[in-house]
């Protein structure tokens, strides 16, 4: 499996360095509030990915209200099962917001690897994205030594951080979404 860098500008993300990854949270990412059509196009994700870092006045798209709203990943993984890197491992992404991880690990940018499937609510991830997905997986878990029980869906973690620090509630995160099939990925993992 080969990974393309696409290294987002470093305000993107936190240039400084990271603790060693002990998971990953799973995410889905598109530009439907872009371009329905192109949602899943990579020039458009890349684009956006960079204007929703950047601050208000200086954004080409305004779907994104009030300050600076950082967002990015380790990985993104496309519909046809390309992986581009968009963070160097060794670097915090932001990815996770206020969450918690099984170990009971808060706010896990600092402790995971963030990958994005490109994909949007109600269409399910095909199988070439399923295969690339389940490889990098792999590979992350060889490279860190953390077990499956580490790969978590971005929904999961914020909702057990509302449970567990009810005062802090933040909004619920609803991705990778229903049609994301953690068994099957599992499967794939170890197969």
């Amino acid at each position: 499996m080969i990974i393309k860098e696409m290294i987002l500008p470093d305000y993107c993300y936190n240039p400084g360095r990271r603790n060693r990854p002990n998971g990953e949270i799973i995410h889905w990412f598109s530009a439907i509030n872009i371009d329905k059509e192109k949602r899943f196009e990579p020039d458009l994700i890349y684009k956006l990915l960079i204007d929703m870092n950047l601050d208000p006045a200086d954004r080409q798209y305004d779907i994104y209200h009030g300050p600076r709203w950082p967002g990015s990943y380790q990985f993104m993984i496309f519909r046809d099962g390309v992986i581009w890197q968009l963070v160097p491992e060794d670097k915090k992404s932001y990815h996770a917001g206020r969450s918690q991880g099984v170990t009971g690990a808060t706010y896990l940018n600092t402790k995971t690897i963030g990958t994005a499937w490109v994909g949007a609510k109600g269409e399910p991830f095909p199988d070439e994205q399923y295969n690339s997905g389940a490889w990098l997986s792999k590979y992350l878990m060889d490279k860190y030594s953390y077990p499956y029980e580490h790969v978590e869906r971005h929904s999961t973690v914020r909702k057990r951080w509302n449970d567990n620090y009810p005062d802090k509630k933040k909004a619920p995160k609803p991705d990778p979404g229903v049609l994301f099939d953690q068994k099957r990925h599992k499967d794939l993992v170890f197969a």
